[in-house]
């Protein structure tokens, strides 16, 4: 899936290339880890899709309450694109697993996620935006931070979907 996805990107955007990318998400997830880490909301506003910032803004406010210390990226193992995408209204999307070991400086603990990256190939703008973070196996409190945090942002993306439907249109006149 990931071959014609990145064929399509490229035929739409003649910069751009597989490899670039995933140096640039390699970049993006430490910037992101990072930042999520120190809790610097403003340095993720610039890295991420609105739906992502909700999430991450309460973990960061609910990890404040707590007290409890961040996780922290130690070692970037492998990212890889796993799929790409364009629709129709020419939004592309790529999706890349990365495994890391992340630490709160008493515990090493591995992380394997799959975070998609969407740009609009009709904008000017060449950054990509972080979409969603999905664990790449069953969620598993063990498997670092993101494994809570991505099961947290499915559990928030269904509950705005139920709210979207339960909206009943009005009546007409």
């Amino acid at each position: 899936p990931a071959a014609a996805g990145l064929e399509a990107i490229a035929a739409s955007d003649a910069g751009f290339s597989p490899d670039d990318f995933t140096k640039g998400a390699r970049r993006a997830y430490e910037l992101i880890v990072n930042a999520y880490a120190d809790g610097d909301r403003e340095a993720l506003k610039q890295l991420v899709d609105d739906d992502v910032m909700e999430v991450y803004t309460q973990a960061i406010a609910d990890r404040e309450k707590a007290g409890a210390e961040p996780m922290r990226l130690v070692r970037l193992r492998q990212a890889r694109i796993v799929e790409a995408s364009v629709d129709n209204v020419q939004m592309a999307r790529v999706a890349v697993s990365f495994e890391s070991e992340l630490s709160d400086g008493d515990t090493l603990r591995p992380a394997k996620e799959i975070w998609t990256f969407k740009r609009s190939l009709k904008s000017n703008d060449p950054n990509w935006l972080l979409d969603e973070v999905a664990p790449s196996e069953a969620p598993d409190p063990r498997n670092g931070f993101y494994g809570t945090l991505a099961s947290e942002f499915a559990r928030a993306r269904v509950e705005a979907e139920e709210e979207a439907e339960a909206i009943e249109p009005p009546e007409p006149f």
